[in-house]
């Protein structure tokens, strides 16, 4: 995943589905658990409450479409 420029504004990532999805596509591509929230608060303004939710509750492997491509992770 590519970093943010310095002049581009970041998304916010605040939708538990958006979260599992986006853990979802970092875990498949090797990133491990307990280095998902800083990837993500590097591209995103993350609900980091939601975002340990959905990690202690484990609902990023069971959101249906989560291993698709819905979402994309680097805004260009």
């Amino acid at each position: 995943m590519r970093q943010p420029s310095t002049n581009c504004i970041k998304r916010r990532l605040t939708e538990r589905r958006h979260i599992a999805t986006a853990i979802d596509h970092l875990t498949a591509r090797g990133v491990p658990r307990d280095g998902i929230d800083v990837v993500l608060s590097r591209l995103f303004f993350v609900d980091v409450d939601l975002l340990n939710e959905v990690l202690e509750s484990g609902d990023a492997w069971a959101a249906p479409g989560a291993s698709g491509a819905t979402m994309r992770i680097a805004a260009e």
